[in-house]
């Protein structure tokens, strides 16, 4: 066997390696993160909703979930260079009717938004309106796929995935549960990669009693471990006993744990320097 030529063998792995660095920078939209419209909070998640992997929000109520969705169906909307999928958005309501009065107002007071925009913003907002598990499946396996094959798309919010999980079993029913929410869960992974598209999923809270000195009560979200494995970046908003708010990182494969306050207000949310 011959004598290796090291300095070939160097040049031809440095032609084969890709750095990190000009991986991020390539223009697969995979990468792509979709702005919150707020400095800050965009900050806080390096850029936005990332467009890959399932984002959860939760809270209480009152905390403002419904309201950082409603901001969002504006921006996916914006060009690129204002942060947005120049695309429109899904919304899919198991709760309460859709807000329409509350995104009207949005559509006028939303600083990133312009005259021009505001004038077909609705036009790009796709409602669904589901009760139970099985209009929820029958959305995410067969009318959502087929609408974004029609559609340009780049975000798709439920709101709430807690509603329709928490209704429909008992406790008898957990393994059907588990069941049921990883096919969902897997086939909103499979559409956010495939279509290269921002989910976002809204959460409840339960309280959990830490069992310490002080046997204090902390806000969790809600589903337990079966849903909770199948959320790629967790993030939560906390509201203060004298309506502090804060959005907090809890878990995230590339986002520290960290929070941003923020406020609520008729142009939508906003945060502040991080804490």
């Amino acid at each position: 066997m011959g004598d290796i030529n090291l300095e070939v063998l160097d040049s031809r792995l440095s032609d084969s390696l890709q750095k990190v660095s000009d991986m991020l920078k390539s223009s697969s939209p995979k990468w792509n993160r979709l702005s919150t419209g707020c400095e800050y909070i965009n900050k806080l998640l390096r850029g936005g909703i990332p467009r890959r992997g399932i984002t959860e929000l939760s809270g209480e109520s009152g905390s403002g979930k419904t309201q950082f969705c409603l901001q969002l169906t504006i921006t996916v909307q914006l060009p690129f260079y204002n942060g947005g999928f120049n695309a429109g958005a899904v919304y899919i309501c198991t709760e309460d009717k859709f807000p329409s009065p509350r995104l009207q107002q949005l559509f006028t007071t939303f600083p990133l938004s312009t005259h021009e925009d505001k004038k077909k913003l609705g036009d790009n907002v796709f409602i669904e309106h589901i009760a139970d598990v099985d209009g929820l499946k029958q959305c995410v396996m067969t009318q959502l796929p087929h609408l974004l094959t029609r559609q340009s798309i780049g975000l798709v919010v439920i709101d709430s995935i807690t509603a329709v999980f928490r209704a429909d079993y008992d406790q008898h029913d957990m393994a059907t549960r588990a069941k049921d929410l990883r096919t969902v869960g897997l086939q909103l992974h499979s559409l956010a990669n495939q279509f290269h598209i921002s989910v976002l999923c809204v959460n409840q809270v339960s309280s959990l009693i830490q069992q310490d000195n002080n046997c204090r009560s902390i806000l969790v979200p809600a589903l337990g471990l079966a849903w909770s494995n199948l959320v790629t970046t967790r993030l939560q908003m906390i509201q203060g006993e004298t309506d502090n708010r804060a959005l907090h990182v809890i878990f995230s494969p590339e986002l520290p744990q960290t929070s941003c306050p923020y406020k609520i207000s008729a142009s939508g949310i906003s945060g502040s320097e991080t804490i």
